[in-house]
């Protein structure tokens, strides 16, 4: 009985090498120019990749620096106070940036037309 199965186990073990040779003969050989066309194609994929992420870096870059710029903006329009000086007339409204936290006086920005501007962002002077 052993022998039987020894012999069957010796069987299959002989079929499995017949497959694999006959795979190994009928297997397709690369020639060299398939071989360099192989190493060309995987090196310009690779290339590809480095031109993606740097490609892709740089737009990350871009948005951070648009987006820096977003800031800066929304940061220079909320320092900004309407203002209307009531002794002249018609009176005079100007936009005037605060640069710091308090309202610390300094240049107008520019001359803007009083009905131009909302009456919540509108402050008028209390000089006579």
């Amino acid at each position: 009985m052993k022998q039987k199965t020894f012999m069957k186990w010796m069987v299959v073990a002989a079929f499995l090498m017949l497959i694999s040779v006959v795979m190994i003969i009928f297997m397709p050989l690369q020639t060299a120019e398939e071989k360099q066309a192989a190493i060309d194609a995987k090196r310009a994929q690779q290339a590809q990749l480095i031109a993606d992420r740097e490609a892709n870096e740089q737009k990350v870059e871009a948005e951070r620096i648009k987006q820096g710029r977003q800031n800066n903006a929304d940061d220079v329009v909320r320092s900004i106070y309407y203002v209307q000086d009531p002794r002249t007339t018609p009176p005079t409204c100007f936009a005037h940036r605060s640069v710091s936290s308090q309202w610390t006086g300094g240049p107008a920005l520019a001359t803007v037309s009083c009905e131009a501007i909302p009456p919540n962002l509108l402050v008028i002077a209390n000089a006579k």
